[in-house]
């Protein structure tokens, strides 16, 4: 796998991949002057990976209609960059479906080694994207905890990229960004109007430098959740720490400690094909008891962070005492969880409590858990290695 920018004819195609980008038909000259630039063709590469703009290689497909990727391949299917190489070329250069992250990735990292580009490929795992450069993550939970409209920001249970070595000069002086940058080619947002990114030097991403271009972004980001029914009326409500603050207070203004601390932890190991069971851990700090209402939810989660569909959902009235620790167990049964997870790997577990006494005072936290595959041993036994020796 390591070798396949080797292989017969990918050369031609990669250099094909150059000649159909937009710069180049656009204006030739000045594309074949620039690719002596690693930058230059980086950038390209990456934009050129996708088919959203132009005549790139692969289209996207995040969410089948009924688990079919009609008309192509699923993207846990393919196993060759170079074939998906071949399908684009052999097809007339249309889009080769279907890809997600990893497989834009690995085609990109053959295409960039092909044209002498060092590369190498990046899984990362809890991928935040912000999309307005507000270095938070925005959700939207009804009043009941559900998360049910999507934001533009996401948290990916995970993610894959490329790094291609190459000096940076054009940044600053010296070889301070010289090194590893980051690519990805996967289509999320325009960046210069094109669905592109980078290249952007890991050390700048490491050190904060968000003012520098190339789609940097800082590594440092904060989560923020809004109720829809504060939404509604017009009040942006964050929540700090696990507590809801007022409307008139802000994350940055609050030095206590939440009055109700909640915590949600798995007490076996999730895995699929059982009963999952969890736990959620209240704390009051308060030195008188509190009536609390919970309302615990599941929801089948999309790797790109979004809800697929609401799994299972309970509720209990706790009468919580001071400095005391109250579990509450979660159980959920396998038949309730299993068909929504066949195209999905994850659970969202949401509490939110209420204080009764204080309308409206409320709590809110939540956690992804990831259902492991059960264990397959298999045995082979003494009679199948004599058939085989024969």
């Amino acid at each position: 796998m390591l070798l396949l920018q080797f292989e017969d004819d990918v050369v031609d195609i990669c250099l094909k991949l150059l000649d159909m980008n937009p710069k180049c038909l656009k204006d030739a000259a000045m594309d074949f002057s620039a690719r002596c630039n690693p930058i230059y063709v980086g950038r390209v590469v990456s934009a050129m990976i996708n088919a959203d703009g132009d005549r790139g290689i692969l289209a996207g497909k995040w969410k089948p209609n009924g688990s079919q990727y009609t008309g192509g391949v699923a993207p846990t299917h393919w196993d060759d960059s170079v074939d998906i190489l071949r399908h684009w070329r052999d097809s007339s250069y249309s889009p080769v479906k279907y890809g997600q992250c990893w497989v834009y990735a690995a085609v990109m990292c053959t295409v960039m080694r092909c044209l002498g580009i060092p590369c190498r490929v990046v899984t990362n795992f809890q991928s935040a994207h912000d999309t307005d450069k507000s270095l938070t993550i925005d959700k939207y939970c009804s009043d009941d905890g559900v998360q049910t409209k999507q934001s533009h920001d996401s948290v990916w249970n995970f993610h894959v990229w490329v790094e291609g070595w190459m000096k940076h000069p054009d940044l600053a002086a010296g070889s301070t960004y010289d090194g590893w940058q980051v690519l990805d080619p996967t289509p999320q947002e325009k960046s210069t109007g094109v669905y592109c990114c980078g290249p952007c030097p890991v050390k700048a991403i490491l050190e904060g430098h968000t003012d520098l271009k190339y789609d940097g972004r800082s590594g440092l980001q904060r989560e923020r959740r809004v109720f829809e029914e504060a939404v509604r009326r017009g009040n942006r409500t964050p929540f700090c720490g696990g507590a809801i603050l007022p409307p008139t207070q802000t994350p940055t203004q609050t030095t206590q400690t939440p009055e109700v601390k909640l915590q949600i932890t798995q007490t076996s190991m999730p895995i699929n094909g059982r009963d999952l069971e969890m736990s959620l851990s209240l704390r009051s700090e308060h030195v008188t008891p509190r009536e609390l209402s919970v309302r615990l939810v599941a929801q089948a989660m999309r790797y790109t962070g979004v809800a697929d569909s609401q799994v299972w959902s309970d509720s209990e009235n706790v009468r919580l005492q001071p400095r005391q620790e109250h579990k509450i167990p979660i159980r959920i049964p396998y038949y309730m969880y299993s068909t929504k997870m066949l195209d999905n790997n994850s659970l969202k577990i949401s509490a939110l409590v209420r204080d009764k006494q204080r309308p409206g005072e409320a709590y809110f936290t939540d956690e992804d858990f990831v259902l492991q595959s059960p264990k397959l041993t298999i045995e082979v036994s003494q009679r199948l290695y004599r058939e085989i020796d024969r």
